[in-house]
């Protein structure tokens, strides 16, 4: 029966067709969510890299600003005669101290936050009585500076700094801390001084047994 065969495949052709483009949508939304997936791990990688890219010339910027009030370097004729106990002086210092602690990432959350409290106190002190609008009274350096160190005094330093290698090495160091066996000389030796009477079962680092030849 040709007749019956062809119908049967007429009838059979449409949902062949949907499941194709079913299956084709399919692949479509995994690639992309593989994309997604792709460029999120790239991101999560940069993200905390430029961060201190983005400190790091940040600071190097605001530290010329009190190389040129103490150090005269770049020569810029309006501080040729700032004094060190001013407050032109005073901010002075904190631009190259604190510029200096945020290029290489040391207490970058502490100091980025006075840094931002600094350049507040500029905008008010030195532009905002001159007009409303930073545009008109020079002041959106100020402005700029204080919400970027704003911004950092809560994100931190980034991946490339003190801050980051240090806390790298107290994380490795309580990782050690947990191995089964580990002969990590801090992990004993502080808890053995306050505490003569315990020695640590090497088995399983973590348990504490009393040393039945010390004495009660």
């Amino acid at each position: 029966m040709p007749y019956i065969s062809n119908l049967t495949k007429v009838r059979a052709d449409p949902y062949d067709r949907h499941q194709k483009e079913a299956e084709a949508f399919l692949k479509t939304l995994t690639t992309s969510r593989a994309q997604e997936e792709s460029l999120e791990s790239l991101f999560s990688v940069w993200a905390p890299r430029l961060l201190s890219v983005l400190r790091i010339v940040v600071a190097a910027l605001f530290m010329q600003h009190g190389m040129a009030k103490l150090f005269h370097v770049p020569h810029v004729a309006s501080f040729d005669n700032v004094q060190l106990m001013s407050l032109i002086g005073l901010a002075g210092v904190l631009e190259i101290g604190g510029g200096l602690l945020l290029l290489i990432g040391l207490f970058t959350r502490p100091v980025a936050f006075v840094l931002s409290g600094e350049m507040a106190f500029a905008y008010f002190m030195a532009h905002a009585a001159r007009d409303p609008l930073p545009i008109l009274n020079g002041g959106e350096l100020a402005v700029l500076y204080c919400f970027l160190f704003l911004y950092l005094s809560a994100a931190g330093g980034g991946a490339w700094s003190v801050d980051a290698a240090l806390r790298s090495r107290g994380s490795h160091r309580r990782q050690l801390q947990k191995i089964p066996g580990s002969n990590a000389p801090e992990y004993g030796s502080a808890l053995q001084a306050d505490r003569p009477g315990l020695t640590l079962d090497v088995g399983q680092a973590d348990r504490w047994k009393v040393n039945s030849d010390q004495p009660s």
